[in-house]
């Protein structure tokens, strides 16, 4: 189980070098501190549900169903399910700022081509290098099998 130090360090080794895709896949209900990445981030959750909160909105994140956190945008993730199974991949692409799609926090049902892709990168976790990582599996896809954007927001009282 990851603790706030390692999530620290962690955090920081995701943006050493641009190159480098980041992959986590876990089980766990920890709740960290607001931060950002100068990657973007998909979140894709395959069990259970969360809650993406970032300065000013709450979103929710049912099960089956992906966030996309563009570079730069503070966030943190909130599990609230005991059956909780999250894939995390944060990358960056120099053709990332000329798509749309990339510049805005969205919330998207997952396509089985996407699942599917999603599913192969199981087998990398922490940094991986493009040497490592097949071509297949590129971020690059994401916005031809994602079309229709479902932002959730989770409504509460004011503080």
């Amino acid at each position: 189980m990851l603790n706030l130090a390692d999530f620290t360090q962690q955090n920081l080794a995701i943006d050493q070098d641009p190159a480098t895709m980041f992959v986590q896949h876990e089980r766990t209900e920890n709740s960290f501190p607001l931060h950002q990445h100068q990657k973007s981030q998909l979140l894709y959750v395959l069990e259970g549900l969360a809650f993406v909160e970032t300065p000013g909105h709450t979103y929710y994140l049912p099960a089956r169903h992906y966030v996309w956190i563009p570079p730069g945008l503070e966030h943190r993730l909130l599990a609230r399910s005991a059956q909780y199974r999250l894939h995390s991949l944060c990358f960056a692409e120099a053709a990332d700022a000329a798509h749309p799609f990339y510049g805005v926090l969205g919330i998207y049902p997952v396509a089985t081509l996407l699942y599917e892709l999603l599913c192969y990168t199981e087998r990398w976790q922490g940094l991986v290098a493009p040497s490592e990582a097949d071509v297949s599996a590129s971020p690059n896809r994401v916005p031809v099998v994602s079309r229709e954007r479902r932002n959730f927001h989770y409504l509460t009282t004011a503080k």
